[in-house]
C-alpha cells in the first residue's frame, strides 16, 4: 500500500482523493500489528475502535505510512470474523495551516470554503438499527467524554428522531460540554454547541446546528482573505476546504494567533516557559493580537503564573486582554 501524498497544493488533491479509498478491518490491523496504533474493544465485544499512537502525530510520520492512518482517529469496525466492514464512519485527519508542509503552496487567491470550527472534542454517533445507536469519541467506547457526548445529544438533540438518520450513517459533533473547558470559550454556545463536522466530508452547507435553531456559518472566501478572518478572530479558527476536493479529504485547520498564543501559555512549563513567551511575542508582533499586555504580566510574574491550573491561567490572560 503506498504512503500518504502530502497536499502542498491544488493539484495534489486528486491524487491524494485517489490514494484514500475506506480501509479494511484488516488494514486497520495491519497498523496495529506494527505498532501505529492502539486497539480497544467495546463492552460487548461487538466492534473494535482504532486510533493512531501519539508518536505518529509527533514525529510527524503520517506520509511515511499507508493511508489508512489518516482513517484511524475513532474508526470502529465490526468484530465479526466474516465483515470486514467499518461500522463508525469518523472524520478523516486534517492537519494545520503550513503543517508538515500541508497547503503551503496552495495560491492566496484559492477560492475555499469556510467553516467557524469551535473549541470542544469530537463525538461520533452512529446509527445502528432503527433502535440502537453508538456513541463514541476519538479513542474510546465508554469515558467520561462519551458520556459527555450522549448527555449533550440526549439534551439537545431529544426531539431529533431515528428517522432523520439512515442505518450504519455517523454524524459526528464538535462536543462543548460545561464540563470540559478548553483554550476559548465560545460563550453564546458554550455547554450544548454541537457541530456536526461530518457534513463537511459531504459538501452540505449547513454544517452547523445550534441548540435553538439552524443557521449557515460557510461561506467562500479567498485563502488570503480566510487567513485575515483568523488573523483577527479571538475563536480556536476555521475548516477550509479547496472546491474541487470532492469528497473533503484534504482540509485544512486554520488557527487563530489569539487561540495558538493563549494554548501555548496555558499549557506551558517551567522548562519551556521562556521558549513559548518568545514564540507567542513573534506570534502577537506578527498579527497585532490583544494579547500584548497578557504576554507582558506573564513574563513579569512567571513564578506565579507557573503555579497557576489551566483554567486559571486561560482568566489571567483574558483579564489581560487589551
Amino acid at each position: 500500500m503506498l504512503p500518504n501524498i502530502l497536499v502542498k497544493n491544488p493539484d495534489d488533491i486528486l491524487k491524494f482523493t485517489l490514494d484514500h479509498v475506506e480501509p479494511t478491518r484488516s488494514d486497520m490491523q495491519a497498523l496495529l500489528a506494527a505498532g501505529h496504533c492502539t486497539a480497544k474493544y467495546s463492552d460487548c465485544g461487538r466492534f473494535i475502535l482504532y486510533k493512531y499512537r501519539k508518536n505518529i502525530m509527533f514525529n510527524g510520520s503520517w506520509f511515511d505510512l499507508p493511508h489508512s492512518i489518516m482513517q484511524c482517529r475513532g474508526h470502529v469496525y465490526s468484530t465479526a470474523s466474516d465483515d470486514e466492514r467499518r461500522v463508525v464512519h469518523a472524520p478523516v485527519k486534517s492537519f494545520n495551516y503550513k503543517e508538515f508542509g500541508w497547503w503551503e503552496d496552495v495560491p492566496l487567491d484559492t477560492e475555499v470554503l469556510v467553516s467557524k470550527k469551535y473549541n470542544g472534542f469530537l463525538g461520533n454517533r452512529t446509527f445502528l438499527s432503527d433502535d440502537e445507536e453508538l456513541i463514541t469519541t476519538t479513542g474510546s467506547f465508554d469515558s467520561q467524554y462519551v458520556q459527555m457526548s450522549k448527555d449533550l445529544i440526549a439534551r439537545k438533540f431529544k426531539p431529533v428522531g431515528f428517522h432523520e438518520l439512515h442505518v450504519g450513517e455517523t454524524r459526528s459533533y464538535e462536543i462543548l460540554h460545561e464540563d470540559d473547558p478548553h483554550i476559548v470559550e465560545d460563550r453564546n454556545n458554550f455547554a450544548g454547541y454541537l457541530v456536526d463536522n461530518a457534513v463537511l466530508l459531504q459538501q452540505r452547507e449547513d454544517v452547523f446546528r445550534d441548540p435553538k435553531h439552524y443557521f449557515n456559518e460557510c461561506t467562500y472566501r479567498t485563502l488570503a482573505d480566510a487567513l485575515e478572518m483568523a488573523r483577527i478572530d479571538k475563536g480556536e479558527g476555521f475548516m477550509l476546504r479547496m472546491q474541487h476536493d470532492e469528497f473533503g479529504m484534504a482540509i485544512c485547520k486554520l488557527k487563530t494567533p489569539y487561540y495558538t498564543i493563549k494554548k501555548k501559555l496555558m499549557r506551558a512549563t517551567e522548562k519551556n516557559l521562556d521558549k513559548r513567551i518568545k514564540e507567542c511575542y513573534d506570534l502577537h508582533f506578527a498579527n497585532d493580537t490583544c494579547l500584548g499586555t497578557a504576554l507582558v504580566r506573564v513574563e513579569q510574574e512567571k513564578s506565579a503564573f507557573l503555579m497557576m491550573l489551566e483554567q486559571e491561567r486561560r482568566r489571567f490572560i483574558e483579564e489581560c486582554e487589551d
